[in-house]
């Protein structure tokens, strides 16, 4: 085997990567925070069901530029739902008015 050889083995696309759950992360994510300017943010209150779908990308798909762009915003809405639950159990804000 020559070094040309595995230099061109090296370089030919993957067959096997699916980037299916890496897209499906990424949209929930942009959904999200879309969704969150018309509801003042609270579309962060979905944010479990986008970082299931990132938990399963981490596990099916390449971690690739569209993974980490999908990690990184389903990341973000999960730190403020995170929050959120925090500053509703200290009664520091709530949910409704009064």
């Amino acid at each position: 085997m020559s070094a040309g050889e595995l230099e061109q083995r090296a370089s030919a696309p993957k067959e096997n990567v699916r980037r299916g759950w890496s897209w499906a992360a990424l949209v929930a994510a942009i959904v999200l925070w879309v969704a969150g300017i018309p509801s003042w943010g609270l579309s962060v209150l979905l944010s479990p069901v986008s970082a299931l779908l990132t938990v399963v990308a981490w596990h099916r798909s390449a971690h690739d530029a569209v993974f980490w762009i999908g990690f990184g915003m389903n990341a973000l809405l999960l730190i403020g739902f995170i929050s959120l639950l925090i500053g509703v159990v200290h009664g520091d804000f709530s949910l409704f008015f009064g």
